[in-house]
């Protein structure tokens, strides 16, 4: 019994050692390539071009050093207002939709 006990121990602590290592791995990224992975992800989605992906990255850059994690919230929403200067209408769009998917993403993942 104690070694089953020990097992399940074992093993419950190997799996919450596992995904801290996978969620810490994300946060290490250094401005340039968080930059980077946003205005591609945004590239696929919203079909931008030459211009905007340089203005966004160059604005992100930006927004990656200054931003501070006390108004998180607050930056971000300054952050996607400014992206969608750089959009045009339909990307806008595309861009709110692409938004408000996350965000259901995220919510569904704090509740499992």
């Amino acid at each position: 019994m104690k070694t089953v006990f020990t097992l399940v121990i074992m093993t419950a602590l190997s799996i919450s050692i596992c995904q801290a290592q996978e969620r810490g791995n994300r946060q290490h990224r250094s401005p340039e390539e968080q930059a980077k992975i946003k205005v591609e992800r945004l590239a696929t989605e919203l079909n931008l071009q030459n211009s905007q992906k340089d203005s966004i990255y160059n604005y992100l850059l930006i927004f990656q050093k200054e931003a501070k994690s006390e108004n998180r919230r607050e930056n971000w929403k300054q952050r996607d207002t400014k992206i969608k200067t750089f959009l045009s209408e339909e990307q806008v769009i595309k861009y709110d939709s692409l938004q408000n998917s996350t965000k259901s993403k995220r919510s569904r993942q704090k509740t499992t």
